[in-house]
């Protein structure tokens, strides 16, 4: 059985840049720290976006990694929402 969840997490530099990483209930890093995404990035911390959030634009110029959705749905997980970018803007 996989105790393994999907957790939106942010990159380090604060311009709303979003990832996802599968992780263990309790190794959430909401204060910093948080690893590498699924797909290789380097992170700044967790977030407590729900998954369906996934995607959706509000008032903020946030992005979302279509990498991250490719492979957490290869995975077999559910990822809300259609609209996630590119990332063009955020140099690796």
């Amino acid at each position: 059985m996989n105790d393994k969840k999907l957790i939106i997490a942010e990159t380090n530099t604060s311009q709303w840049n979003y990832h996802l990483r599968e992780i263990k209930p309790g190794e959430e890093r909401y204060s910093g720290g948080a690893g590498n995404s699924l797909c290789g990035r380097s992170l700044g911390w967790d977030t407590h976006i729900p998954l369906s959030s996934w995607g959706l634009k509000g008032n903020v110029p946030s992005s979302y990694c279509k990498k991250c959705r490719e492979i957490a749905t290869q995975k077999g997980y559910l990822v809300g929402g259609e609209n996630e970018t590119d990332q063009q803007k955020i140099s690796k």
